[in-house]
């Protein structure tokens, strides 16, 4: 179920957008059938727990009349395929973009609004989010990246600490910072109420 709906439908998907609408000819048929294919073995996988409805939707992919799930081969394990590397790459990746959509949303900021990122960190790790910038921009709309493995954080910015890598986003063009700091003094306050409320039922 996660693979199919978080991993597929939501993230690789999502991913593919950029390659699906781009300019390279010859990336957006490698994605479309990359993505054909995962989806064929998927129906496979499933087919035996829900056939009307896999063998309903393999029928668009079908050359002829006599091409039926029932009748296709069983997918294969190809270990060359698989890369802990690019898996764990990419885990990384999809928790920043989550951890920025998430900052995003708590302070009000909106989704089409540019951000820019600067990172603090192991070169190893921060190479990662460089390589990854165009995902970056497409799907969170980070304008620009920076990475040091020291550096001092900059002012007015929140930060994200993601394996070990802390990603600092300057905000003083974004929101207002006093209204920021007002609703996080809101924030302290009421967590200091239900302590207290948490605390007199314990002593009682």
């Amino acid at each position: 179920y996660n693979f199919i709906w978080k991993d597929y439908c939501d993230w690789y998907i999502e991913f593919a957008k950029s390659r699906i609408y781009g300019l390279d000819a010859e990336a957006k048929e490698t994605v479309i059938a990359i993505a054909v294919d995962i989806l064929k073995n998927i129906l496979k996988l499933l087919h035996p727990y829900t056939p009307f409805i896999t063998e309903e939707i393999w029928s668009y992919f079908q050359l002829n009349e006599s091409d039926f799930i029932i009748n296709s081969t069983w997918p294969e394990v190809d270990n060359k395929m698989i890369s802990n590397k690019v898996e764990e790459d990419m885990n990384f990746v999809m928790s920043i973009i989550s951890a920025i959509r998430n900052l995003k949303s708590e302070l009000n900021i909106s989704p089409k609004k540019e951000i820019n990122l600067v990172c603090r960190g192991s070169e190893l790790k921060t190479k990662v989010i460089l390589n990854n910038k165009k995902y970056f921009s497409d799907l969170v709309k980070v304008d620009d990246i920076r990475c040091f493995e020291k550096i001092e954080k900059p002012e007015k910015s929140s930060t994200l600490v993601i394996n070990d890598i802390e990603i600092f986003i300057p905000l003083a063009d974004l929101i207002d910072i006093n209204k920021e700091i007002n609703r996080l003094q809101d924030k302290m306050q009421d967590y200091e109420g239900r302590m207290n409320s948490v605390k007199k039922k314990i002593n009682n």
